[in-house]
């Protein structure tokens, strides 16, 4: 998708103190030393949660005792020592904080404890060895191990960044291969591997453990999440193996066998944050019988999707073009086969299937938004900027507001970004100096669009 909107990214900060103690990492709150809430699966509903303070002198040492009497108490849960975790990283004594989240993850194995925990870790110099030294006597070791390791699996920050530190593939590796060492039957944590070792492309191995995934669930629900993302992942891998014909059958599996099917296939968001009427789309095999998609239509279009996340636009094209011929009325197929043209530069071409696709659902808003991209293409500026505010009053009307209300400052961003893209510079600084004048303050991050554009043409000469 097209940038829509900019910001400022500073590098990540390499002090550790700044990394464990900032706003961002240790949820900070307006009162330092108040107790409200509890934290994720904390046992200690209704004790509340201390706020971790931005400084020495907001968590002063004569408050220890307090901390140390609320966790000694008979029932004291999780919570009690996570807080003290929290005190003793704010008085900069890292053993003691550990030994303090120890004890909290003792008691509930929570993600956000690891959290605090790993952040810590990090000044060992082989943080994930020494957690799992750690976790060695845990009276839960898989139940640890597991949330854990999905904790390792999701982007982690610090320190008020909106990137994520870089991604610790490793240590998710070293945990997961541990528990799939005492958990060989587990679905869960064989398709858990069999991603990360995707990830590190190793295709055979990930193949392999998606494929005993698969297996495992056996009789499962079909309806269960887990049964459908480890029927898509696996025809991911066969993808990756350029084994087609595998992929396009773990696919027909994943549609036919599971109802899940036609809420996953709504799942994409307008170009600007609106979801499309999940309800009004519901193509999976809990309605097998609508005349309008066929199974095979089907396959073909996320063979499409599949291509697409690859950046494979000629066989993506391919792809929505079978499905296209086989059931002509799937408007999803139409509007992605319009889109992978313009991928392809043929941007006349894209007009027909996008039009088909909107007049199948006239508030499909992403068929607007790609119509939009080929009039661009076609440098039919006009035209491009009526399907571009059609999409943005949808967007509107679909949130609530008022679907007659007109955005020159977002139609020409988007117009700018298109022509960026796809490298026609001086388009694209004429759309932002349009965009620039529409916005609601001349400081708008567009300003930064211009100098860019700017620069790179007189670079250019």
């Amino acid at each position: 998708m097209l940038r829509l909107l900019k910001f400022n990214r500073p590098g990540l900060v390499s002090l550790w103190w700044c990394l464990v103690s900032s706003p961002a990492a240790l949820a900070l709150g307006p009162n330092p030393l108040s107790l409200q809430g509890k934290a994720p699966g904390s046992e200690d509903a209704g004790q509340g949660v201390l706020e971790l303070p931005q400084s020495l002198t907001q968590c002063p040492a004569s408050l220890e005792s307090t901390l140390q009497a609320r966790r000694s108490q008979p029932h004291a849960g999780a919570q009690a020592w996570h807080d003290l975790g929290n005190f003793y990283t704010c008085r900069k004594q890292p053993d003691q904080a550990i030994a303090a989240y120890q004890q909290a993850l003792w008691i509930d194995p929570n993600a956000l404890t690891f959290h605090r925990l790993w952040l810590l870790l990090q000044l060992d110099p082989h943080p994930i060895q020494r957690m799992l030294d750690l976790l060695e006597t845990h009276p839960q070791p898989d139940r640890a191990l597991l949330t854990l390791g999905e904790y390792l699996r999701q982007p982690i920050f610090a320190d008020g960044q909106d990137e994520p530190l870089p991604a610790p593939t490793d240590a998710a590796l070293a945990v997961f291969e541990r528990l799939f060492e005492q958990r060989p039957q587990d679905p869960l944590v064989a398709w858990h591997l069999g991603r990360l070792y995707l990830d590190e492309d190793h295709l055979e191995s990930g193949i392999g453990l998606l494929t005993q995934a698969d297996a495992l669930l056996g009789d499962a629900p079909p309806a269960q999440q887990l049964t459908f993302m480890i029927r898509h992942d696996l025809a991911k891998a066969y993808l990756l193996a350029d084994q087609a014909p595998a992929a396009a059958a773990s696919l027909r599996k994943m549609i036919q066998d599971d109802p899940l099917y036609g809420v996953f296939l709504s799942r994409d968001l307008s170009p600007l944050g609106a979801t499309e009427r999940v309800g009004d789309h519901p193509y999976g095999p809990s309605s097998a019988n609508d005349p309008a998609v066929s199974i095979q239509s089907l396959v073909e279009f996320e063979m499409g999707q599949l291509y697409a996340a690859n950046q494979n636009w000629v066989a993506a094209s391919r792809s929505y073009q079978q499905a296209i011929q086989d059931s002509p009325g799937f408007k999803f197929a139409q509007d992605q086969y319009g889109y992978s043209l313009i991928q392809l530069g043929q941007f006349e071409a894209a007009l027909d299937p996008l039009q088909q696709a909107i007049a199948l659902d006239p508030q499909l808003s992403w068929a607007y938004y790609h119509l939009g991209m080929a009039y661009a293409g076609l440098e039919q500026e006009t035209l491009a900027i009526q399907a571009i505010q059609a999409c943005i009053a949808l967007h509107s009307s679909l949130n609530g507001g008022d679907p007659g209300s007109v955005n020159p400052y977002l139609n020409y961003r988007i117009l700018g970004d298109f022509y960026r893209e796809h490298q026609n510079l001086p388009r694209a600084l004429a759309a932002y100096k349009q965009a620039l004048q529409a916005a609601a303050s001349q400081d708008d991050p567009v300003r930064e669009d211009i100098e860019q554009m700017e620069t790179a043409l007189k670079a250019k000469g």
